[in-house]
């Protein structure tokens, strides 16, 4: 798998922009009902070393802001929650920016590290993960076929695991939660290059599919678009939801697709393979006649028995209209 690859600097850069469109600007501590008290972009006084990293972070305290930061981090654990609600701390974007960036960022690349990522959108979404579930979940049973995913290689695999299966287990926050996935997966990318897919590349993306139809099939009935085209409850669809409330990202990503728009370019190199294997048929193998969501290729694996191999030959169904001719 090929990797977008970057400077370290702009991963950096790409990977606390993506953060802060995820997780929102609060200059106070608020609770995030997390049983956590949170400032900034999502910085959580539950730790330790506050005052080592608003240091870091080149964020200047007054004598009364540094003592409550050293009482927290002193504190015994059930008592940081508390205290981090009553710091008496305002900040500015540009120090909540450089509290993450500068200061913690560091601290939630351990999944990535350990994956063996390289600086780049695919690496900045781990991190982005990794934020929001903790490292703990990440490396666990939890993301484990993410993870197996990657070991394989298997681009189109992992943007499964992103979109439909690493939301968490908050039900109170399941719409949000998928939201962010949504756009998490947009930017890991289900192609190196939409534009220019191999045939591989289709077939891997379509053996992902016919896998997991069924659950694809549900999770876009009650949280996108539903197989038919319908939206009927448009209060949860994460499509819609992510691209209007992440204009910036949809800026530089683009727009989180339905799952049609999603599979259509794998669509259209199968079709262009099969038009030049059968000129004959040409005419006939156009998009019109093949929907995205009606091609059918053998998965080659089992739900159940990772690791996904990619050797098995792939066979693309015909239209009942072309058997019977």
């Amino acid at each position: 798998m090929r990797y977008d690859e970057l400077t370290r600097d702009e991963y950096r850069r790409r990977a606390a922009d993506m953060i802060m469109h995820f997780e929102g600007f609060h200059p106070r501590p608020y609770d995030a009902r997390d049983g956590k008290a949170t400032i900034g972009y999502g910085y959580t006084f539950n730790r330790d070393n506050n005052v080592e990293l608003f240091d870091r972070a080149g964020i200047t305290l007054t004598e009364g802001q540094r003592q409550h930061l050293a009482v927290i981090d002193a504190a015994m654990p059930g008592q940081r929650t508390a205290l981090g609600l009553q710091a008496p701390i305002v900040l500015t974007r540009q120090q909540a920016r450089d509290l993450l960036e500068l200061a913690s960022l560091d601290r939630y690349e351990d999944a990535a590290n350990r994956m063996r990522l390289p600086y780049s959108d695919e690496r900045a979404v781990v991190v982005s993960i990794t934020y929001n579930r903790g490292s703990g979940r990440v490396l666990g049973d939890a993301m484990h076929p993410f993870r197996a995913a990657l070991e394989q290689d298997d681009r189109a695999e992992a943007w499964y695991q992103i979109r439909y299966n690493s939301w968490g287990t908050s039900s109170r926050d399941e719409a949000g939660l998928r939201k962010r996935r949504g756009m998490e997966a947009q930017i890991f990318g289900l192609y190196e290059d939409p534009q220019n897919v191999t045939r591989e590349e289709a077939l891997s993306v379509y053996r992902m599919f016919e896998l997991h139809r069924e659950n694809i099939e549900a999770l876009e009935r009650r949280w996108g678009v539903a197989f038919d085209g319908r939206s009927e409850r448009g209060a949860n669809n994460i499509v819609t939801m992510a691209n209007r409330d992440y204009p910036d990202l949809v800026r530089v990503y683009g727009r989180v697709p339905t799952i049609t728009e999603a599979l259509t370019p794998a669509r259209d190199r199968l079709l262009r393979d099969l038009r030049e294997q059968y000129p004959e048929l040409a005419d006939r193998l156009g998009p019109d006649a093949f929907p995205p969501l009606s091609v059918f290729v053998d998965p080659g694996r089992a739900l159940r028995s990772p690791p996904f191999p990619r050797q098995t030959a792939a066979a693309v169904s015909w239209p009942d209209s072309m058997r019977s001719r």
